[in-house]
């Protein structure tokens, strides 16, 4: 049972981009909550919360440059109507 969980177990060399993609992601979450209250007590909780799903749109253009994900007309609509919907925001806050 151990040569066979040896044989599965990935080389050491590959396990430390692992280890670092896992690292950087769990920093990168703890980053994010904080800065997230932080905003929160600087401003309205309804623009943080808006600026916060344009998130869901970078990430869609980054796996369609990067990874070859498709990105039909519904995401560029969807897309459109978040970028739409922040520079109404902007307005608002600027007022």
């Amino acid at each position: 049972m151990l040569v066979a969980a040896l044989r599965v177990a990935p080389a050491p060399s590959r396990m430390l981009p692992v280890a670092l993609i896992l690292t950087a992601a769990v920093m990168h979450v703890g980053w994010n909550l904080m800065l997230v209250l932080v905003a929160m007590r600087l401003t309205q909780v309804t623009y943080v919360a808006a600026l916060r799903e344009v998130s869901v749109v970078l990430a869609a253009v980054v796996g369609w440059r990067l990874l070859g994900e498709p990105f039909g007309a519904r995401r560029v609509a969807g897309a459109a109507l978040a970028a739409a919907g922040l520079v109404a925001l902007g307005v608002t806050m600027a007022r």
